[in-house]
């Protein structure tokens, strides 16, 4: 902080003023930082982050996605095969898990791709959709014109 000399009543009412404005501004300043802390620290927003630089891992993608197809099929198998109801279905959808497993195993990279070939063109159909939904009727019979 400088200092500097007061002379008369005026210059100590305009220091007094200075001083006000600095500690409004730092006052709002303070406010917006405890803002952001606040929001940071949701439970929501902390576990959107934590999770965010965890899920960025391609092992971690990998295993969930193998995880939750091989959970997906499993619980498909046993619905449409029954497991308890005799033996054979038994059987028949044990071998019927064995083998997708495997297959989810063997497979697991390109399927990750395919999952994401399909998230990308459903994004990008998304974005037309939009941006056909910006143009006005002129703009659009012009384009459809041509």
């Amino acid at each position: 902080m400088k200092s500097s000399q007061i002379a008369s009543q005026n210059d100590l009412k305009l220091r007094i003023l200075q001083l006000k404005a600095e500690q409004n501004q730092a006052t709002e300043n303070l406010k917006d930082s405890f803002g952001e802390v606040v929001d940071l620290l949701r439970p929501a927003n902390l576990a959107k982050n934590i999770f965010s630089d965890l899920f960025q891992d391609k092992q971690v993608q990998q295993d969930l996605t193998q995880l939750g197809l091989t959970f997906g099929t499993n619980m498909l198998i046993s619905y449409l095969f029954g497991k308890n109801k005799n033996f054979k279905r038994f059987v028949g959808s044990s071998l019927l898990e064995q083998f997708s497993t495997n297959f989810i195993q063997n497979n697991i990279p390109l399927i990750m791709d395919y999952l994401e070939l399909i998230i990308a063109n459903s994004q990008s159909d998304e974005t037309e959709d939009d941006q056909d939904q910006d143009l006005s009727e002129t703009d659009r019979y012009a384009q459809y014109a041509q």
